[in-house]
């Protein structure tokens, strides 16, 4: 590397002939036609890095898009409860989701996840693990058994490090109880006197091995005005 000045107003313009002049001139053409291509390749990768910037938030906003779309459209509201949720993403797409569906009997289902890191990855592991839920629900009436067919599907799909946190919870208006089974994940019952009961997980996360140790489900009373809440971190 070097460093040098030519002044063109010297004093003594015998510091320079003819020569040295030309040779100086030349060269410093040769350093303002690098710094040109310099700033230019500069310009066009910049203009490249925004490109791909700009496509990279559309697909978050579009994956944000998908998944706000999967999320209850409205709250479930009978005699008997009523169920809302909401969900706040740190970005624009996440792994954190809940659902709640009203069976044909007047029982309740609210269910809540977290699948591990953020993005579009765990956004697609969570459309994904909903839609095996609601499948299995049709079909299904045993929280254990879903939970336990669940973490074999995803068994299948999730890579290595990866895991889902998963509660899921059964409201019987009929004969006042919560019906729950946790995998990684907890909950709160908030009741009415304002004591609190806790809804402990019973096993590991979903998608972590095959064996799922101590899954069994667990049955609370709640009583009117009772608040049964289920969250992400």
């Amino acid at each position: 590397q070097g460093f040098g000045a030519f002044a063109t107003e010297a004093v003594d313009r015998s510091l320079f002939d003819l020569q040295s002049f030309l040779i100086i001139y030349a060269t410093t053409g040769m350093v303002l036609c690098g710094l040109l291509r310099s700033t230019q390749d500069a310009q066009r990768n910049h203009h490249e890095v925004s490109i791909e910037i700009e496509t990279a938030k559309g697909k978050m906003r579009l994956a944000h898009d998908i998944q706000a779309g999967l999320f209850p459209s409205h709250p479930i509201e009978n005699r008997h409860a009523a169920c809302i949720g909401i969900c706040q993403v740190a970005e624009d797409a996440s792994g954190d989701f809940f659902d709640f569906i009203e069976e044909s009997d007047g029982k309740i289902v609210m269910m809540i996840g977290d699948v591990s890191g953020h993005g579009i990855g765990p956004a697609l592991l969570m459309a994904e693990t909903r839609a095996y839920v609601r499948a299995l629900l049709h079909n299904e009436r045993h929280l254990v058994t879903i939970l336990r067919q669940l973490n074999q599907f995803l068994i299948e799909d999730i890579d290595d490090g990866h895991f889902v946190t998963f509660m899921i919870c059964r409201f019987d208006a009929g004969d006042g109880t919560i019906e729950y089974v946790g995998a990684g994940h907890e909950g709160l019952i908030i009741h009415h006197d304002g004591s609190l009961t806790k809804l402990e997980s019973s096993t590991i996360p979903l998608g972590m091995c095959q064996t799922m140790p101590g899954c069994a489900s667990k049955t609370v009373n709640v009583q009117s005005k009772d608040i049964i809440a289920l969250y992400t971190d």
